[in-house]
């Protein structure tokens, strides 16, 4: 029976709770909740009817009965997989999992996960049946010691009076603030269980009626309670201990949301989707449903902007969730489940079931703060996780969690860019402004309503009630001002920190020309010819630049410990309350959001950077770019209009409307460095650890799963934790459907080395040879042809040569041929077109038999996209992708590998700057070829195209490129061999697996 069905909403329930739910609205609009639970029950009943639990097959593994969707037989690999993750959950240890595209990696991480969970509910229910404080012991003496204390109330004692409110209401003032209930049961944050439908039978022991009843931990009560007799006066209460077992809750995080979308959709194939609750934490971006918000350029500023609780026009989404769930509870998110369908849905399901309602209630604050209450597994991207800021400002409570990591080859990369930090100068500009602004009317409002509320008192002989009220409020706004010109004060000396460490790149940008033998760099970029100058400082400097402006906040510091309690007050999310006097509110006083996340990020890098040993892993860059108003995007990003003004040093705060009226110009307050230039501050970690440990360090497990891990070595020396259990999947696919080869030479006898120097040689021999070997595949592959280049520079090159001595004209005849598009916004169009050009090759000419793609390693292209069958019949890889040694970067990367192992030179986890640049090249290598190869039935070739490569055939070769590639690896010195060998293995296969038609998606 599904999970819905045992938690059946019958007619009289559904009614109770539509009644209930009458009073908190008035007339028309208790009217229209009935009308909407009317609709919603017959939802329900029409959905229990076909929302089943889908059909499975349990097998045994380590005495656990995993299911997995019927008529699935797990592949070895996933036999595997789903041990070693059962073994790190009941040992409380970490698992890194590498499995091959198509081998069931998904399947395997949530069946294993989601079973070892149901079976950890169980024993939360069977300790807290044993629990001395929850147990059905703790609930007798409770009642008993109840009764006796009532007793003792009718005799003159000492402690008549005692207290019983705590058991009575949810208003005990000595609740602690780390508790949080579950069905009305108060547990500690760390030792609770799963909701009602896990805590009911533990709940029966307590009365019948427990709708407004809170029973809190037996430590807050009077030791009177748990005493049969009178206590002696000098003898301690012994308080029981409580053993329930802790509440743990799973936390599956993927790069994209696309996956996040597959995710769910392979999580619905199993009974487990029944069994557990889930939710998806997601942006505005994909879950708001006012169009009004949507056509805005900035969703979350105008979201905001509606809310406001003084000069916000409200949501309407936002108030019918509140009026569906008007707390915050984990009963309440179980109720709300009820009118979600299906049981497992995704973010579109999601804004259906809500949208479609007669009462539309807000998907993205149900995802993210309601049905978080209840949920047992969250799906997410990794940033709700890794990102300290975007995890502060989301229900996410990680300690004692299951941590699952999927497609986690850059995880690296994403824990350092979550602990780096930009300060750009239009920014400090901004922030300033919007300080001074709320500085300036505060004290505007303060004065006039001074001088109000004297006057009143002096003619009116006014109640002493009205004037201390007056006088609170007014106090109320003199410490609200105070606060303001604290974090005013913090912001203009980042402004000034800001103006100081840039001057020196400053004077280089207004001489221009070279720099010479100096410690900056300038660049030009060949995208949009924007000319830039930049510096980088080491972590000592950082210090010294922070300590001069007064910019360090330690911790226990008296100043450090007002600036931080004032951004708390200043940025309060509830600044004044429901009854809040209008004439009085503080929330019109907040300053803009660029204002506030400003000064977020500098108090954000100070929680990595002062700790202790910490700030080594830090170099400060100061760069500095021509502002280019014909760019909106570059290779790696694309803006939307306030990003843009937010580059250029415009204004992105709204003006005031009657200044614009008056004619008024807006105050500005700070400057820019340098006119016509962007000056960005980078403060740039080195070390991902900082931010790995800052968020899993008190998780049950984290495990980290991709189909390209390899190679391994650098996870545990850059993350700073131990992986006790690893597997390194092997291929489902059959060895005869793969093609994986080593070119060496090409049609010439050349040797193939695409390193800078011979690829960039006046005579071209190297492009030459390469736009043979594109030509010759492609002649002999059916369907579609990747082909992943290093560099920007190399693909242009070779599509150049390509026309120049004509073999792109043949090329052309026998494959449509496409080029990754530099903006974002291109791709899918881009991606449409090479899908079409393969399903439809005869409509392109009578030789044509599908398309190539030109793309480059770590590119759009390179992941995420699913190229599944013909789409990619075969992969080249030109060259190693080693990243751009003069990117800044990676130069600082390097230098900090080697002074950390020369530190610790016995430490050989601490892999050296050159290893972990070898790391970065591989793990892009074995991405992009990847994307051949989807599933079990699937088949394609792999041709690599560098000599250096062939060092992988070698048995004794440390692992590079993946295992499941190197176990069918062949070299080639002879490039005749090479067509001969592709060719017939193309004949076979096309002749013995019929060809299927896909059409592109993400993964």
């Amino acid at each position: 029976m599904s999970r819905r069905r045992s938690r059946g909403a019958g007619p009289g329930a559904l009614q109770r709770r539509a009644a209930k739910e009458e009073s908190l609205l008035d007339g028309n609009s208790a009217n229209t909740l009935q009308n909407f639970f009317q609709s919603a029950k017959r939802a329900t009943r029409k959905r229990i009817a076909v929302d089943v639990e889908p059909p499975c097959s349990s097998f045994p593994f380590l005495g656990y009965q995993v299911s997995l969707p019927e008529g699935i037989q797990p592949y070895k690999t996933q036999k595997k997989m789903i041990v070693k993750i059962l073994m790190g959950l009941n040992a409380k240890q970490n698992v890194m999992i590498e499995s091959p595209t198509g081998s069931g990696k998904t399947l395997g991480l949530l069946s294993s996960t989601c079973e070892w969970l149901v079976r950890h509910k169980m024993r939360v229910v069977e300790s807290i049946e044993k629990c001395p404080v929850h147990g059905q012991e703790a609930a007798a003496a409770t009642a008993q010691a109840t009764q006796q204390a009532v007793v003792k109330q009718e005799e003159p004692s000492p402690k008549a009076n005692l207290d019983l409110s705590p058991l009575r209401k949810h208003s005990d003032e000595n609740v602690l603030d780390d508790c949080i209930i579950i069905d009305d049961v108060k547990l500690d944050d760390s030792r609770i269980g799963f909701g009602h439908d896990i805590l009911e039978q533990a709940n029966k022991r307590y009365e019948d009626d427990q709708e407004d009843m809170i029973i809190t931990q037996p430590k807050q009560l009077s030791p009177d309670l748990f005493e049969a007799g009178e206590p002696k006066a000098d003898e301690e209460t012994k308080q029981p201990n409580c053993t329930c077992e802790p509440r743990i809750r799973v936390y599956y995080a993927s790069r994209t949301h696309r996956q996040i979308s597959q995710v769910v959709k392979e999580f619905s194939r199993l009974i487990y989707g029944h069994k557990l609750k889930h939710t998806i934490l997601g942006s505005r971006e994909q879950l708001c449903v006012n169009q009004t918000v949507r056509s805005a350029p900035d969703l979350t500023a105008k979201c905001k902007e509606l809310l406001n609780a003084d000069s916000g026009l409200g949501c309407q989404f936002r108030e019918k969730l509140k009026a569906l769930c008007p707390q915050s509870t984990p009963k309440t998110a179980t109720r709300l489940r009820e009118y979600i369908e299906p049981t497992v849905w995704d973010v579109e399901s999601l804004k259906d079931s809500l949208g479609e309602r007669p009462i539309s209630a807000c998907p993205y604050f149900a995802a993210t703060r309601v049905l978080t209450l209840d949920s047992d597994i969250i799906f997410c991207p990794f940033s709700y996780l890794i990102d300290p800021i975007i995890r502060e400002s989301s229900d996410v409570h990680l300690k004692n969690s299951v941590v699952i990591l999927d497609e986690a080859h850059n995880v690296e990369d994403f824990c350092r860019e979550s602990a780096t930090f930009l300060f750009h100068d239009d920014e400090a500009m901004n922030a300033q402004t919007s300080m001074a602004e709320k500085c300036d009317e505060i004290g505007r409002d303060l004065g006039a309503k001074r001088k109000v509320a004297t006057a009143a008192a002096a003619t009116y002989d006014e109640e002493a009630q009205v004037v201390a009220h007056t006088q609170e409020q007014l106090r109320r706004m003199e410490e609200y001002q105070l606060h303001l010109r604290n974090m005013e004060r913090y912001i203009k000396q980042m402004s000034s920190w800001i103006q100081e460490v840039a001057r020196p790149v400053k004077k280089k940008c207004e001489e221009g020309g070279s720099w010479g033998q100096t410690p900056f760099r300038a660049t030009q970029s060949s995208f949009n010819d924007v000319q830039k100058f930049t510096q980088t400082m080491n972590f000592a400097e950082i210090h010294v630049s922070l300590e001069r402006h007064k910019l360090l906040l330690p911790e226990g510091d008296k100043t450090a410990d007002g600036f931080k309690t004032s951004y708390q007050q200043v940025c309060s999310a509830k600044l004044d309350d429901e009854e809040a006097d209008p004439d009085f509110l503080i929330s019109r006083y907040k300053p803009s959001s660029e204002a506030i996340v400003f000064m977020e990020k500098m108090l954000h890098f100070q929680t990595f950077f002062l700790p202790q040993g910490n700030s080594e892993s830090y170099r400060m860059n100061v760069l500095m770019e021509e502002e280019d108003s014909n760019s909106f995007a570059t290779q790696n990003e694309t803006f939307s209009s306030a990003d843009v003004a937010r580059r250029k040093g415009w204004q992105t705060t709204v003006p005031n409307p009657l200044d614009l009226i008056s004619g008024k110009a807006p105050r500005r307050s700070g400057q820019k460095v340098l006119d016509g230039w962007k000056t960005t501050i980078g403060l740039w970690c080195m070390n991902p650890s900082l931010a790995f440990q800052g968020a899993f360090s008190s998780v049950r497990s984290v495990v980290l799963a991709s189909g390209t891990l390899t190679p391994t070595e650098s996870f545990e020396s850059e993350l700073g934790m131990k992986f006790h259990h690893k597997l390194d999947g092997e291929q489902v696919i059959p060895p005869e459907q793969i093609f994986a080869s080593v070119v060496n030479t090409g049609p010439a006898g050349l040797p193939f080395i695409a390193t800078y120097k011979h690829t960039s040689g006046q005579d071209n021999t190297f492009s030459r040879e390469l736009a043979r070997v594109c030509l010759s595949v492609s002649e002999r592959t059916p369907g579609g042809v990747l082909c992943f280049f290093p560099s920007y520079r190399l693909m242009a090159q070779l599509t150049g040569e390509m026309d120049r001595i004509g073999i792109m004209k043949r090329l052309k005849s026998v494959k449509a041929v496409f080029s990754e598009p530099r903006r974002s916004s291109d791709l899918k169009r881009t991606m449409d077109e090479y899908s079409a050009a393969i399903q439809k090759p005869e409509t392109l000419g009578p030789d044509c038999t599908g398309a190539i793609m030109f793309a480059v390693f770590r590119g759009k292209v390179s992941e995420g996209i699913d190229f599944t069958d013909e789409l990619a019949r075969c992969v080249i890889s030109v060259g190693i992708p080693f990243p751009n040694t003069k990117d800044e970067q990676v130069l600082e990367k390097k230098k900090f590998n080697d002074e950390r192992r020369m530190k610790s030179p016995s430490d050989t986890a601490n892999i050296s700057g050159d290893a972990w640049y070898t790391v970065q090249a591989y793990r892009a290598l074995n991405q992009a070829i990847g994307r051949c190869l989807r599933h079990q039935r699937d088949w394609g070739a792999i041709v690599l195209v560098d000599q250096r490569l062939s060092a992988q055939l070698s048995p004794q070769a440390p692992n590079k490129i993946s295992g499941w590639v190197r176990a069918c690896l062949r070299g080639y010195s002879n490039y005749g061999q090479f067509e001969r060998e592709l060719e017939g293995f193309m004949r076979a296969r096309s002749r013995d697996v019929p060809t299927e038609r896909h059409v592109l998606t993400e993964e």
